[in-house]
């Protein structure tokens, strides 16, 4: 008889009382095959998103943290105690995404017969199904995860599982060797770009990241605020920033190196900025790099 593999499912939850139905309610059903225990870690919200957790999905582990620790801060707590109690994986949910049970059976087995793999993402389909994700499709594009596309163009057999260069973190399946391995989630990030430095951290220890194409969850983006004008624009500064921190922990050299680099290709965007009269982005270039040399350098 196979052993039942034991899987901590890491939920970080932020004002999310609207979404927990939505996210929880396909886990809750007992599995016949291994181990399913669900953990929320709450980054400080305001609504009742506790008061939920707590009358309603009473088999929920909930840990309030005493800050907004953020996306990847607050799973490394819960990936730590994943390790501490002896989970064979842990998987990393967003609060308005969805996977039954059975798909997360799924995706351990595919695992156990493809032990190379460090992370397997299922497919991320919209909330009500109908499409993909609006953010998924760039990680099948032939330059990410080239075999997919070919295999399903030239009407191949499918693969159980596609090597792919990244997928985002809204639904990933990694195993306790691979975090052992590789370690957490860098704190320095600040939010986003966290899990595209653990995966370059994963491709370089030798681990794949894969994409299972028959296996799906749900990521409901739809229903959320449409930004005002200031909050783009400040997003579009959090991005930026978000990139030089990356571009710094990709450049394989010394840190005066790397910061030189970065301060290279800072110099390279305001220029080419300015050229092209776009005056939006060099200040959007500005305040990152500003953001870059003060709040983040002395954290490298």
């Amino acid at each position: 008889m196979e052993v039942k593999k034991k899987i901590l499912v890491i939920i970080i939850t932020y004002n999310g009382e609207n979404w927990l139905d939505y996210c929880l309610n396909d886990l809750k059903s007992p599995s016949n095959d291994h181990i399913i225990d669900i953990l929320c870690l709450d980054n400080l919200s305001t609504d009742h998103t506790i008061e939920k957790l707590r009358n309603d999905f009473p088999s929920v582990s909930v840990i309030k943290n005493d800050s907004n620790l953020g996306f990847g801060k607050a799973c490394n707590i819960g990936m730590q105690k994943a390790i501490d109690e002896n989970y064979d994986y842990v998987l990393l949910l967003n609060q308005d995404a969805n996977i039954k049970s059975d798909d997360v059976n799924q995706l351990v087995n595919l695992h156990t017969a493809n032990m190379e793999y460090g992370v397997l993402s299922p497919i991320h389909l919209s909330g009500d199904e109908s499409k993909l994700d609006s953010n998924f499709g760039e990680y099948l594009r032939l330059n990410n995860t080239p075999l997919l596309i070919e295999d399903l163009l030239l009407k191949k057999n499918i693969s159980a599982i596609y090597e792919t260069n990244f997928v985002n973190a809204a639904v990933w399946l990694l195993p306790i060797a691979c975090i052992k391995a590789v370690g957490f989630f860098n704190p320095v990030f600040p939010h986003y770009g966290e899990d595209d430095e653990l995966a370059e951290r994963i491709k370089k220890s030798g681990f794949k990241i894969g994409i299972v194409p028959n296996v799906f969850a749900k990521h409901k983006r739809e229903n959320r605020s449409v930004k005002t004008l200031e909050s783009h624009l400040q997003s579009k500064v959090n991005r930026e920033h978000v990139n030089f921190i990356i571009e710094y922990y990709r450049y394989p050299a010394s840190k005066v190196k790397k910061l030189l680099y970065v301060a290279r290709l800072l110099l390279i965007k305001i220029i080419s900025s300015l050229i092209l009269f776009d005056f939006s982005s060099t200040a959007t270039y500005i305040k990152a790099g500003w953001r870059f040399a003060f709040n983040s350098i002395k954290k490298l």
